[in-house]
């Protein structure tokens, strides 16, 4: 059974033993004055011989007590033996340590122990506790950041004296190892080490490394307490580990360890720029200083990277990079290698950055309305004008001979809301969502004159005009006909099922896109008075708009994005991709193998066709506004929105 004196009983032996050694010091004061005393008794002759004996006994005495109260530093330790061995055995449970050591003595005098305790950055408690064996039982808290260091000293009860300290033990409990070792490298030929410093009161911290496979190299660093960082030179392609532990004595925390590759330094800074119609160039920092050359990746609208598309020589810091599509988004990112021993080695990447080539904003104005839809009509290299469906505001038509710079021509009020507009050389086809049809004179552009109008049941989303009719997609009602010469009138209807969005004519059919859940309906509108559905096929999805382009319809169909149909027989449209473009595919047109889609939540998106089994983005021109409507007039595309219109370039 350990014997653990209490506080007062601690100090109450504590100022025994402090007595004890002012009593001796006082017997050496005493002894010196006798000394001094006898020294007045001897004869003149011997007077120089004996007040240099008593010079050096004062000297000697002086030095004595000097030691003594520098606690034994400049002369050797007292003849009391130190305790060795000192031990902190694994936790007893959550509130229990154990201390054991060592002692050897041979002689017969009263020895006790007395131990010193520090507890996290506090200082040493040198008369912590009072012990007569050679164990001790502490009762701590086993689960915090604190740590608790120990060391032990025998004391002499006989002759009055201490011994040396033994060696310093301490515990760690498992909160107090470093965390979150993070080993980067700031410099090709640099590392950093950081780390979480999570205890108090350690001694510093202890480094381990290791080169590849090789052993560890203990104690490779040590640094002072409240550490959480350093940093060391290295070599490069041989993994580097490293092990961080907090230690204190004998005893350390576990350790953190984490690994690296040190690698070429990856390229900084990539910028881009647009040199002229087709070239993109591309430039960025070397920050390496032994590449054997840079590998270039390029992306292309929402397709995977190419990797190592282009490999560039060492110490080259730029490239142009011819593009042979029209428009689109194109992303690059850089990289350094170098080759040794038949391995190559790469840097990490450098920033990615992407640009837009002829997918950028040209101009825009602004209309007071809602923009519904738009047509865009050229009358000749001189004339184009921009017919905007402006809901409330009616029609409202913009000069866009200069896209950069768009100019408002007139306003035409109508009706409650103007939603679609169609235009040929003469007239401008304008409806509104009451079912009201309108043809207006637009020969002398700068004063429009309504000529006729009339009624239907529907809700006149779309309109086009083909061979002196006005075909309408009218919502419920279905497709709709009217006879544009002579006064208007609707001539026929036609179910189609579904909400009649819009509809595109080609050959003496009308393909119609039918809302929510409905898809594409194929009218055989050979006979205009008798027009017959051919065709139909569903897709989930709000199906908004379509357009015509050879043997290939394609439909926006919202939230689904694009639909690609094959029409090559009407009567049997078939499926043959879909391409997830954005959030809402709103509004469509094609231009060869291109397609240009107004995505309500994201903007003007543009995906290539080219093999219509495998549809790809290759651009997107980002939008704060939402575009309602798109329509495709040589090099740009004009997209109505919620602001007005804007106008994008889309080729050279």
């Amino acid at each position: 059974m350990n014997k653990i004196i209490s506080k007062d009983r601690t100090q109450m032996n504590t100022d025994q033993a402090d007595e004890r050694m002012i009593n001796y010091y006082k017997n050496i004061s005493v002894n010196h004055s006798y000394l001094r005393s006898s020294a007045s008794n001897f004869s003149t002759k011997d007077h120089i011989v004996t007040k240099g004996k008593q010079l050096f006994c004062f000297f000697f005495l002086f030095i004595s007590i000097l030691f003594w109260g520098c606690g034994g530093k400049l002369t050797a330790p007292p003849d009391v033996e130190m305790p060795s061995n000192l031990k902190l055995e694994p936790k007893i449970n959550d509130s229990t340590v154990k201390l054991t050591w060592d002692y050897i003595t041979s002689s017969d005098d009263t020895i006790s122990f007395i131990l010193a305790k520090k507890t996290g950055a506090t200082s040493w408690y040198e008369f912590y506790a009072t012990i007569s064996t050679k164990i001790f039982i502490d009762n701590i808290n086993t689960s915090d950041s604190l740590i608790y260091a120990y060391k032990v000293r025998a004391y002499n009860q006989t002759k009055n004296e201490f011994s040396s300290y033994s060696n310093i033990v301490a515990y760690f409990s498992e909160i107090t190892k470093p965390t979150d070792l993070i080993i980067t490298q700031p410099s090709q030929f640099t590392l950093q080490l950081n780390w979480q410093d999570n205890c108090e009161g350690e001694e510093g911290y202890v480094i381990d490394k290791k080169i590849g496979n090789d052993n560890w190299e203990n104690s490779y660093k040590i640094l002072g307490s409240d550490s959480h960082s350093f940093e060391d030179s290295t070599l490069l392609f041989e993994p580097v580990s490293y092990r961080v532990s907090a230690f204190t004595g004998d005893n350390s925390s576990e350790p953190a360890q984490n690994q690296i590759i040190p690698n070429l330094m990856a390229p900084t800074n990539l910028q881009l720029s647009v040199l002229d119609n087709n070239k993109i160039e591309i430039c960025w920092n070397d920050s390496s200083s032994n590449e054997d050359g840079f590998l270039i990746d390029r992306k292309i609208g929402e397709q995977d990277w190419i990797q190592d598309l282009i490999t560039i020589p060492s110490n080259t810091t730029s490239y142009v990079d011819d593009i042979t599509f029209p428009c689109g988004t194109f992303a690059y990112r850089v990289r350094a290698f170098h080759v040794e021993n038949d391995t190559t080695f790469y840097s990490c990447y450098s920033n990615e950055e992407q640009i837009n080539i002829h997918l950028n904003l040209t101009g825009s104005i602004g209309t007071v309305g809602n923009s519904n839809q738009v047509f865009v009509l050229s009358r000749n290299s001189f004339e184009r004008y921009a017919f905007i469906a402006d809901n409330y505001n009616g029609l409202v038509v913009t000069d866009c001979v200069n896209p950069s710079s768009p100019s408002l021509v007139t306003t035409f009020p109508l009706p409650d809301r103007t939603i679609s507009v169609f235009a040929n050389e003469n007239y401008a086809y304008a409806t509104n969502r009451n079912g009201g049809f309108n043809i207006i004179d637009i020969t002398n552009i700068d004063s429009l004159n309504l000529v006729e109008s009339c009624q239907t049941a529907g809700v006149h989303n779309d309109v086009v005009i083909s061979d002196g009719f006005a075909f309408i997609a009218d919502g419920e009602i279905g497709l709709s006909v009217i006879i544009v010469s002579g006064p208007p009138h609707l001539i026929t209807s036609l179910d189609v099922g579904g909400d009649a969005k819009s509809l595109c004519i080609q050959n003496n059919y009308a393909y119609v896109a039918t809302g929510l859940n409905g898809g594409l309906a194929v009218v055989d509108i050979s006979d205009v008075q008798n027009p017959a559905q051919v065709g139909n096929l569903p897709f989930s999805g709000t199906a908004q708009d379509i357009f015509v382009e050879g043997n290939y319809a394609y439909l926006a169909n919202g939230e689904s994005g694009l639909e690609i149909i094959d029409i090559s027989d009407p009567n049997n449209p078939t499926s043959v991709s879909n391409c997830q473009t954005g959030v809402f595919a709103k509004s469509v047109q094609a231009q060869g193998n291109y397609i240009f889609i107004a995505d309500t939540e994201v903007g003007l998106i543009v995906v290539d066709v080219s093999e219509p089994t495998n549809p790809f983005i290759l651009g997107i021109y980002e939008m704060i506004t939402q575009p309602n409507s798109i329509c495709l007039s040589g090099s740009y595309a004009f997209l109505s929105d919620n602001d007005g219109l804007k106008i994008v370039q889309i080729s050279p």
